[in-house]
């Protein structure tokens, strides 16, 4: 049993700038998730995804969350819309 030979998988992964946490731009996407949240709940009614982003926002995990895992949210909330309009649920 020899030790393992090769590189690393991350070697292969490519260098990720790190993002720039700006908490007035995270605020600024959040107000426009929620506008577009309404605009699907007023067209499409209630849906599984939209309603999901919707959670998501709340204060509940929103206030809790530091400000990188506040932009972790907004990317699955921001997914979420995108799904729900592509699929029209």
């Amino acid at each position: 049993m020899g030790a393992r030979q090769g590189k690393n998988r991350a070697s292969h992964r490519p260098e990720r700038a790190p993002e720039a946490l700006d908490a007035d731009a995270i605020s600024h996407r959040r107000a426009e998730c929620m506008r577009e949240i309404e605009r699907l709940r007023a067209v499409l009614g209630p849906t599984p995804f939209v309603d999901k982003a919707h959670r998501l926002l709340l204060p509940r995990y929103w206030a809790a969350a530091s400000w990188k895992g506040r932009a972790d949210i907004l990317k699955t909330v921001e997914w979420l819309i995108a799904l729900s309009v592509g699929v029209g649920l």
